[in-house]
């Protein structure tokens, strides 16, 4: 007979998390084995009890769902079903119930977490085995499409199958572990949930009755599939937690992440480098061809092209304005250049400025004052 959690621990259904925490520690001494060496099994099986209820009672969320399906939990009425702990039904019927389910709910179930056929895996595979074989079995006979084709009810073939199977301790989490609860964590049930229906359609004595029947019954079935559903997403969650593959599976394929991460980074340097070494190599050449551009330009710009030496000996002649420091190949160009307004303003300002420092330039005499006060505007 199973044995309320609370009673266990020897508190109350009130107890809160330093109560509670006290009884636990106090209990466990009294049935830990090693206080126990002449009663070896039986303390090993009362504080492997004692454990569970205490990590049920511990989390705020499982000691809800257990409050609230206490009743259900502990009662004995799996006489009604069959070798494997459920009934052997048709599919247009409940099949697995919230009363089944909840049986799994107990942390002592799950102390062997081996391959064995008694262990943790064997036992959470048959449930789940059983549950995806009604689901498939309920969608064919309402005609669901692609439900034809899943093969979920043949457990010899898992090559279609719509629901990821829990697998063994040995399952690798990327592929197959971390699929199942992702999948099952979110399960939605199929199922029409007709036998909870409250009314029998054919008792109608009109329409106005029927759609009153019609509209009780729905509400009925969708509490129904609601309880349902939560119901499994609650197991899948409590198993998760108790899961060592995915403590260990997420913690190998973190550490695979950030390895990929770090060379993938280690890549993109190396990219970067190699580009940038190309940008400088390209850079330095151009330089060198812009450098040699320019100077060319100077020099045609200052002093025209040279001709040949050994045709052309003569003197090159330059005109130059120091005021303006600009260089002309012709006198015309410079008598140009010295009647533009550009360079009579810099004239302007240059005998200003000089005539402030009490310098004579010999260019000119003045004899305007107000030359030099507008010299610069």
């Amino acid at each position: 007979m199973r044995t309320d959690y609370y009673e266990l621990l020897g508190v109350t259904a009130s107890a809160g998390d330093s109560e509670l925490r006290k009884a636990y520690r106090k209990m466990a001494l009294v049935y830990h084995p090693d206080k126990n060496p002449d009663n070896v099994e039986e303390a090993t099986l009362k504080f492997a009890q004692i454990r569970s209820a205490y990590e049920v009672l511990s989390d705020p969320q499982e000691r809800a769902w257990y409050d609230s399906h206490k009743s259900q939990i502990l009662r004995e009425d799996s006489d009604k079903y069959g070798d494997d702990g459920f009934d052997d039904v048709e599919p247009d019927i409940a099949g697995t119930t919230v009363e089944d389910i909840l049986k799994f709910f107990d942390p002592s179930l799950y102390t062997r977490k081996d391959n064995s056929a008694y262990g943790m895996y064997a036992m959470v595979t048959q449930l789940f085995n059983k549950l995806a074989e009604e689901e498939i079995l309920a969608g064919r006979q309402q005609g669901l499409e692609g439900y034809a084709q899943f093969q979920d009810d043949d457990h010899s073939d898992t090559t279609n199958n719509k629901y990821p199977k829990f697998g063994n301790l040995d399952s690798d989490y990327g592929s197959q572990v971390r699929k199942f609860y992702q999948v099952w964590g979110s399960f939605t049930s199929v199922k029409t949930f007709s036998w909870k229906d409250e009314y029998r359609y054919s008792t109608a004595g009109d329409r106005r009755t029927r759609r009153a029947m019609e509209k009780e019954n729905k509400k009925a079935r969708d509490s129904a599939r609601r309880e349902f559903n939560e119901t499994v997403r609650s197991f899948v969650s409590f198993i998760k937690k108790r899961d060592p593959r995915v403590k260990e599976g997420a913690a190998k394929l973190e550490e695979e992440r950030r390895m990929k991460q770090k060379e993938d980074m280690r890549k993109q340097l190396e990219r970067d480098r190699l580009a940038n070494e190309a940008i400088m190599n390209q850079f330095q050449e151009q330089s060198w061809q812009q450098l040699d551009e320019e100077q060319l330009a100077d020099l045609e710009e200052r002093f025209g092209k040279v001709e040949d030496e050994e045709h052309n000996d003569d003197e090159i002649e330059v005109f130059e304005c120091v005021i303006c420091d600009k260089f002309f190949k012709t006198e015309k160009q410079f008598k140009s250049h010295e009647s533009s307004q550009k360079h009579k303003k810099l004239l302007k300002k240059l005998k200003w400025e000089m005539r402030k420092e009490g310098i004579s330039l010999g260019i000119d005499p003045v004899s305007d004052e107000s030359e030099f006060e507008t010299a610069d505007e």
